[in-house]
């Protein structure tokens, strides 16, 4: 087993929350990886993943697409690999892993929100003393 290190954009983490397949507890899919920054992208249509065949993306069309069409939406985390090369990762993705991908995401931005509101009120707090 290997273990990598990935980044994943909010934005893209509710795409692939959204456009996982209903029903369905495990799904073979092809990942793509910024070799540059890791940044991760989970390639589908129309709001369903492609599914993973003998390695390549497959369409709901039954079309296998390539992932070169994937560059230019891709989410990196760095302006200058706009454009660069990308590593297809083959995975198996779990529904409830899935599912709990968006609910960090989602727990993490009321921290957040939690925390600069309580920073705000104290900042106020100080001001009237």
């Amino acid at each position: 087993m290997e273990i990598e290190e990935w980044g994943l954009t909010k934005k893209e983490c509710k795409y692939l929350n959204d456009s996982y397949p209903k029903g369905v507890s495990v799904f073979p899919h092809v990942a793509l990886k910024c070799c540059s920054c890791s940044g991760i992208n989970f390639p589908g249509n129309k709001d369903v993943l492609h599914a993973n065949v003998g390695g390549k993306l497959l369409s709901q069309e039954r079309t296998f697409v390539s992932p070169k069409l994937y560059r230019e939406v891709f989410s990196h985390f760095r302006r200058c690999c706009i454009g660069s090369a990308l590593q297809t990762c083959p995975i198996i993705l779990r529904e409830s892993f899935v599912r709990s991908l968006q609910s960090c995401y989602t727990e993490s931005a009321k921290r957040i929100f939690r925390k600069h509101t309580e920073e705000e009120e104290e900042k106020e707090e100080e001001k009237e003393e």
